[in-house]
């Protein structure tokens, strides 16, 4: 672990094996607010498996009051094997989160449209579409830098999104207006084939994504979180 002492503060880091820490120890003079800084470098071992870590450094005062904890978001990338991360749509504040499953990290979060909702993968996980209900338009996700790399604009309250097997078309279910968005799921990140529209009324139901047990009548319901 790390160890650090800041003006009569310890400080100590919990480090994920296979993460290294640089430097491992030191003291540090505190400013007259109080606050001190260290740069840090960070790198992991060839044998550590791609995906999200966390680095939790936690400190003690001089008289023993905990001090607050931090938590620093390691991402170790191997380019020929992806990390396998899920995807958590936040509805309240219109973000998105990666999780990695295996070490239980967790990234900053994607900002993304208007209440997320509906979220859909490509099959080979280099895309997540995000449906937008609030903003009326579907956000794309690069996995390889969790960034967003195009908003494309649909139908109103977009509710549900399903990725055709052979990653090429996307389909979106506007429940407000009673259309279908189709877009192109490989076209180049200009955004421009992916806003073609087709208009499909269903004047007895709204058009919702599929499930066992929901009533094509009514809307989804609304969650804070979705994991895709």
């Amino acid at each position: 672990g790390v160890e650090i002492t800041i003006d009569n503060r310890f400080y100590s880091a919990d480090v994920p094996a296979g993460i290294v820490l640089t430097p491992a120890q030191g003291t540090l003079a505190a400013h007259v607010d109080g606050t001190a800084s260290q740069p840090m470098t960070v790198r992991a071992d060839p044998s550590t498996p791609p995906g999200l870590y966390d680095i939790t450094i936690t400190g003690q005062a001089a008289n023993g009051a905990r001090l607050a904890r931090a938590v620093a978001v390691v991402e170790v990338k191997d380019a020929g094997h992806p990390a396998a991360l899920g995807y958590i749509a936040n509805f309240v504040d219109g973000t998105v989160t990666a999780i990695d499953p295996r070490t239980r990290a967790f990234s900053l979060p994607i900002v993304v449209g208007s209440s997320p909702g509906g979220m859909g993968m490509s099959p080979d996980g280099s895309r997540v579409y995000v449906a937008n209900q609030s903003s009326a338009n579907v956000s794309v996700i690069e996995t390889a830098t969790n960034r967003v790399s195009a908003t494309i604009p649909v139908g109103k309250t977009p509710a549900g999104i399903r990725v055709s097997p052979d990653g090429a078309t996307v389909w979106v279910a506007n429940y407000s207006d009673n259309t279908r968005s189709r877009g192109h799921g490989h076209c180049r990140l200009d955004g421009l084939r992916r806003r073609q529209r087709e208009q499909h009324h269903h004047p007895d139901r709204r058009p919702h994504a599929r499930s066992g047990n929901a009533d094509p009548r009514r809307p989804p319901p609304a969650r804070n979180r979705h994991l895709a």
